[in-house]
């Protein structure tokens, strides 16, 4: 195995999918010059394509259900005058070693995310 800590910017937007190797942790998310990132630790050994999907929401705004997450974060940006909370959620958590369409399956529901996202 041979982990190395990465950096994913994000966007603050309600809703993204962000590809990584399937054996990674999410460590963390934090502003970084006023633009949100996710640091996760990888196995830049892995070849299966992982996801996380991000929710992102301003305080005050409605949660959807989309929200159940494995890493929470607040984040303040502007100083102060604008505060975001980051939902992420690693999937698939646990991939059969026996299932032959398991990365076609993962791949259908990454795209049916990112339907979501442009609606």
């Amino acid at each position: 195995m041979n982990l190395k800590i990465y950096k994913y910017p994000l966007k603050m937007k309600d809703s993204q999918v962000i590809s990584l190797p399937a054996e990674s942790t999410v460590l963390s998310i934090k502003n970084q010059h006023e633009v949100p990132v996710l640091y996760a630790a990888v196995n830049t050994a892995c070849e299966i394509e992982g996801y996380v999907n991000i929710e992102c929401r301003g305080t005050g705004q409605p949660l959807n259900g989309k929200e159940v997450a494995e890493i929470t974060e607040t984040l303040l940006f502007q100083n102060g005058n604008l505060v975001l909370h980051f939902f992420a959620q690693k999937f698939p958590q646990v991939v059969h070693p026996f299932r032959v369409n398991t990365q076609e399956e993962i791949n259908q529901m990454v795209n049916e995310l990112k339907k979501e996202e442009d609606e």
